[in-house]
């Protein structure tokens, strides 16, 4: 769950530090060293399917409740903060 917390850290403290010129290449290249382009392409579908999965929202809730630095955030914000940071990307999958 800690992942999670890093992600909306990253997204919502250091966005503005963020090299994206990079990312996007490390991304892509991660994707396509993986052959896994396709999962990218449909990131809205599967951040939703995390979303709506009671077990992971149960384990987040439970890690925000043990450490007091998560306790104001919720588990559906860090994944609209993930979806809209991926969309901004603007990432190119037409290769698949």
């Amino acid at each position: 769950m800690k992942d999670y917390y890093d992600v909306h850290m990253f997204l919502s403290k250091f966005k503005d530090n963020i090299d994206i010129k990079n990312l996007k290449l490390s991304i892509k290249n991660t994707f396509d060293k993986r052959e896994s382009l396709g999962y990218l392409k449909d990131y809205e579908q599967i951040l939703d399917n995390i979303s709506s999965y009671d077990r992971i929202v149960s384990l987040w809730n439970g890690y925000a409740k043990k450490n007091k630095y998560a306790n104001d955030i919720k588990f559906e914000e860090i994944i609209k903060e993930l979806k809209e940071f991926i969309s901004s990307l603007d990432i190119e999958v037409s290769t698949v």
